[in-house]
């Protein structure tokens, strides 16, 4: 179930398409300060909107996907 909802229509609304700061450093289980040092350093894509860094969401999965170590 999409728990994306507009209350108004009660219409599930799509997957978001970017992630806020916060909403990335939560869904990559590391902090906001980590977050902002590695989006400084280039190493983790961002887009830059109107002043607010936001993080597409398709990029973050491919970028961890390009960055899984395989456990052995």
């Amino acid at each position: 179930m999409n728990k994306f909802v507009l209350q108004s229509e009660k219409r599930p609304l799509p997957p978001p398409l970017m992630y806020s700061t916060r909403e990335a450093a939560h869904v990559l289980g590391i902090s906001e300060r980590t977050l902002a040092s590695r989006t400084k350093d280039r190493a983790i894509p961002c887009v830059r909107l109107e002043g607010r860094v936001l993080y597409p969401v398709k990029a973050l999965e491919e970028w961890i996907a390009r960055n899984q170590e395989s456990v052995k």
